[in-house]
């Protein structure tokens, strides 16, 4: 429904298409997006992310994992989901405000380095919206993305996003949390997640002097 290009976003769907989405983000805070990179633009980064050095990152208290230590590919991803058309039709499926940047990281789960999520919010420097898209080729075992609501610990929704490109985009709200439940057996969890922001404005980053 959603094709993210190296010039652009299309909406390939319909408009009762685009209806339904809007129902199972209300309905279940998030909503699965096929083939979300164009195959080109997938088959490049994934060369990239292959080729590339990983370290460790660790949020005290809340997850572990290896961060893709390569400036150019993650300048890359993020300048591609900076665009106003993609903006837009976030805006349009979750009913967010205005957004004005994305942010992302490419990130590594795997069995044998303990790597763990625990249950949080992200609700914080003016998130609206969080975004993973799966660069794992090969399928892992483990890995789902779990959404609680959070005053009663009840699963909301829960999914193990293998489809190489595919997307989840989910919600960001005080009454939710979410993690990505462990890996299991030798294949890793690969990544790109992100938040849509209302600030910083993207275009108005780009518009600022060097110094």
């Amino acid at each position: 429904m959603i094709k993210v290009t190296r010039t652009g976003t299309k909406f390939l769907g319909t408009s009762s298409e685009l209806e339904c989405a809007q129902k199972e983000f209300k309905e279940r805070h998030c909503i699965v997006i096929k083939e979300f990179l164009e195959a080109g633009l997938l088959a490049d980064v994934r060369r990239r992310v292959d080729g590339a050095r990983f370290l460790p990152r660790v949020d005290e208290g809340i997850a572990t994992e290896l961060c893709l230590d390569d400036a150019v590919t993650l300048a890359g991803l993020n300048l591609v989901l900076n665009n106003q058309e993609l903006f837009h039709l976030i805006q349009e499926i979750t009913r967010c405000e205005r957004i004005g940047s994305f942010d992302g990281r490419v990130y590594l789960f795997h069995s044998k380095y303990g790597h763990y999520d625990s249950w949080h919010d992200d609700d914080m420097d003016h998130r609206l919206v969080a975004l993973s898209v799966n660069f794992s080729s090969d399928i892992y075992n483990g890995g789902l993305l779990q959404i609680r609501e959070r005053s009663s610990d009840r699963i909301e929704f829960q999914f193990a996003n293998t489809g190489f490109g595919d997307a989840l985009i989910f919600e960001i709200a005080p009454n939710l949390q979410h993690r990505v439940t462990a890996v299991n057996g030798d294949t890793p969890k690969i990544a790109f997640a992100g938040w849509f922001k209302s600030q910083p404005d993207f275009l108005s980053m780009l518009r600022k002097p060097m110094s």
